[in-house]
């Protein structure tokens, strides 16, 4: 499948904030389901010809090929990882050429950053990480006050990062940390679900670093991921899962 055959046209009158982007993509963003992943992938390999789709549709797709590249790169398929995660940041780049409504800036820009980061870690080019991380700084300063997605993006990037970034656990929980400080905020309209994935990962972090006295700490930690997400749109399921074990495992009362 070539990403470039997507051309974006403009969506016209549309007017969106960076937070409606986010509730549109929410069908793509942190997909992690493998049989809807290969299904859409089939899906898009089918559509043979060239297509022009609105903007928000050909970002659907850059994100949708970055969370399959992702996929491809936990199950070890490092060529699948690479094809995919090229494709996503070769469309997101185009589409970034192609001045779409500054509200998509911040998405696309963290999208390809990731993608970057992707892409290195499925070559195990140095070189590519480093840049990939130049990318993320790059978004974080410029849009962090927008979206919560360059700073939850690049701390799964760190925490994804090979052995030799020393830091990478330290410069994750700096990440998660803003990102939990902000959710706070009540006049932010931040997504939930993001804010529901960045207490998960926390709770995970203090999980490894931590001895069994911080049981509580991690605890709340989930309790906060669970409440962020009622619909269970987001991490509810995985903390609640991980909370049992726990309590399991430290014999625990509810």
């Amino acid at each position: 499948m070539k990403a470039n055959r997507f051309t974006a046209v403009s969506d016209g009158a549309i007017v969106y904030d960076v937070a409606e982007v986010e509730q549109q993509l929410d069908d793509v963003i942190e997909l992690s389901d493998p049989l809807l992943i290969r299904f859409q992938l089939n899906e898009l390999n089918l559509e043979g010809k060239e297509k022009v789709l609105p903007t928000i549709d050909v970002l659907r797709i850059g994100i949708f090929l970055h969370e399959a590249a992702a996929m491809a790169l936990s199950n070890g398929s490092l060529t699948e990882a690479y094809n995919l995660a090229s494709q996503s940041q070769c469309l997101l780049v185009n589409l970034n050429l192609a001045s779409p409504p500054k509200e998509m800036k911040p998405i696309i820009y963290v999208y390809a950053s990731s993608s970057q980061i992707l892409i290195g870690l499925a070559s195990k080019r140095f070189t590519n990480l480093v840049q990939g991380l130049s990318f993320f700084n790059r978004s974080v300063n410029q849009f962090k006050d927008r979206s919560l997605l360059p700073e939850y993006l690049r701390a799964k990037a760190f925490l994804n990062l090979l052995w030799y970034f020393f830091s990478r656990k330290k410069k994750a929980k700096r990440d998660l940390n803003s990102i939990i400080a902000r959710s706070h905020q009540k006049s932010k309209p931040f997504n939930p679900r993001i804010i529901s994935f960045s207490y998960l990962h926390m709770a995970r972090l203090v999980r490894e670093e931590n001895s069994k006295t911080d049981v509580h700490s991690i605890i709340e930690l989930l309790n906060k991921a669970i409440t962020w997400d009622p619909n269970r749109a987001a991490a509810r399921d995985k903390a609640e899962i991980m909370k049992t074990e726990l309590m399991r495992e430290y014999k625990l009362k509810k």
